[in-house]
């Protein structure tokens, strides 16, 4: 039996850790939305101060991980030093939306992840240049088990997004959409805890 060259082990080792990484994702995201989802969000809200742009940069560090050839480009500007909220359930939701616009996006499509703080509030922005939303869709993106009506080839719960909502929402916050033929784009508007 021929035996690999150390690229090709080294390319299968990451094609492994990548489906590692997806497989806990989804774990991951079944188990916080089976907490959320029982009624009792709250209890499950643990805010605490964190360093952002860490965060920020670690989700967007774990999709070039599971997803190679994901172009993901990070842009910030004016964040605080820290933020407080529940780092985990952030972490998660922006998580689900990379993980979207990399798995609705061509090979290599660029992904930018913007933050800035604006007026006392944390805007977080997931812009890519996949599918899109049809325009009937958007309405109901944000709910429970809805999938996009142009997806239907591709894996995914209808969960992700719902989940993002709750998340946003225990921030006091809101999340929105807009799309068109050539991508979408995600905002998260989350206020910013007076020091």
């Amino acid at each position: 039996k021929a035996e690999l060259a150390p690229e090709q082990l080294a390319e299968r080792a990451q094609k492994i850790r990548g489906a590692v990484l997806r497989m806990t994702s989804v774990m991951d995201n079944l188990l916080t939305s089976s907490r959320l989802f029982d009624g009792t969000p709250a209890l499950y809200f643990h805010p605490a101060p964190f360093d952002l742009a860490l965060m920020l940069h670690d989700v967007c560090h774990l999709h070039r991980e599971i997803a190679a050839e994901a172009q993901i480009y990070e842009r910030y500007e004016a964040l605080p030093a820290t933020f407080t909220g529940d780092q985990h359930l952030l972490f998660q939701a922006l998580s689900n939306l990379i993980s979207n616009a990399v798995k609705y996006s061509p090979n290599g499509g660029l992904i930018t992840v913007r933050a800035a703080q604006e007026e006392g509030r944390l805007i977080i922005s997931i812009a890519d240049q996949g599918i899109g939303i049809p325009k009937d869709d958007l309405p109901q993106m944000f709910e429970r088990y809805h999938r996009g009506s142009n997806v239907s080839g591709i894996a995914g719960t209808g969960v992700g997004l719902y989940l993002v909502k709750m998340v946003v929402s225990l921030h006091g916050g809101t999340i929105s959409v807009a799309s068109s033929e050539r991508g979408s784009t995600f905002t998260m508007s989350l206020p910013v805890p007076a020091a």
